[in-house]
């Protein structure tokens, strides 16, 4: 089991079982509704800082870095726009810059981790370094392009040209494509990512058809850890929102289960019997919790700038990121 941010994985989790040391932690500090903020548990964070890759995308809507050693953020870029983000970083191999995505104008921007300073260098939802000496990266419409790239100078020194075609891309930023050492490069094609479907996978691979809202944008799912029920949150591209949807999976349609827009991130209690989801559209930010079954709006049980939550295996504490 892992936690995420946005652009890494640290391992919380070995085997099922807590790590002795956040265990440990959270054991010290557990609260009304097993709450444990990453602020409240620092010895947490030190420890999640320890195991953090040298860059990722922490702090606001820029990027920032932790060196290996532990310690706080370094924050390396910060967009100057209110509602702009930079993300996906991409270091390169000799530690000179990273290649990063911007929403503001969907452009490709290289990071120089020796100067501070960064610049666009093309349109583009998602970019790579490929060790035969290119930038590679996809426009919004799909295309894969590459150009000559200078990694010491940090520049292209030759013009784009385009590679292929239909690699699929998303709504916010990024393309499902990775690069080997030896050059081999595995994608995915298809249309740009406004709406999904759900399929169950099996151990051996094996997919079959699963309850879903058709033409919905599935941004976030979760489970009951009986099977039995699912909740989404599912973006509207015409309302630019999302809400909560609940179903149950013997066949039964979905239900919407909010109305005024802004929730996200739903996780089901481990006995299947409550639902925990953000609304992100308010300040400071609410985790509600909330007998799905029942009407009214819930419990608002945590206010605070945060990014995203998640239960420990026990399931007597939430840990929530800020």
């Amino acid at each position: 089991t892992t936690a995420t941010t946005s652009a890494s994985l640290i391992p919380l989790y070995a085997g099922g079982e807590a790590l002795p040391w956040l265990e440990a932690a959270l054991a010290e500090c557990e609260g009304e509704h097993g709450l444990a903020t990453t602020r409240a548990v620092a010895s947490v964070r030190a420890r999640v800082f320890q195991l953090e890759a040298n860059l990722a995308h922490l702090e606001g809507d820029g990027m920032a870095r932790v060196v290996e050693t532990g310690g706080s953020p370094e924050i390396v870029t910060m967009p100057e726009r209110e509602g702009a983000w930079h993300s996906h970083p991409a270091p390169l191999p000799n530690g000179k810059g990273v290649l990063f995505y911007a929403n503001e104008g969907q452009q490709i921007g290289i990071l120089d981790l020796r100067s501070g300073e960064y610049e666009m260098i093309a349109q583009g939802v998602a970019a790579i370094y490929s060790p035969s000496g290119h930038v590679v990266w996809v426009t919004e419409d799909g295309t894969m392009m590459a150009a000559p790239f200078d990694d010491d100078r940090l520049e292209m020194t030759g013009q784009g040209v385009p590679l292929f075609g239909d690699l699929r891309t998303f709504t916010f930023g990024g393309s499902s494509l990775a690069l080997a050492p030896d050059g081999t490069l595995a994608y995915l094609t298809g249309t740009a990512a406004t709406d999904t479907d759900l399929r169950w996978m099996g151990p051996n691979g094996s997919l079959a058809a699963a309850p879903y809202l058709p033409g919905a944008f599935y941004r976030s799912l979760a489970i009951t850890r009986d099977g039995r029920r699912s909740a989404a949150a599912l973006y509207s591209v015409e309302e630019t929102t999302s809400n909560i949807w609940i179903q149950d999976l013997d066949g039964t349609p979905p239900a919407q289960l909010t109305f005024a827009g802004g929730f996200a991130w739903p996780q089901w209690s481990p006995d299947g019997e409550s639902l925990y989801y953000m609304r992100e559209n308010v300040d400071p930010q609410q985790l509600i919790l909330r007998d799905p079954d029942a009407l009214g709006e819930g419990e608002v049980i945590y206010e605070g700038e945060f990014r995203e939550f998640a239960f420990d295996p026990s399931g007597r504490h939430i840990i929530i990121q800020e």
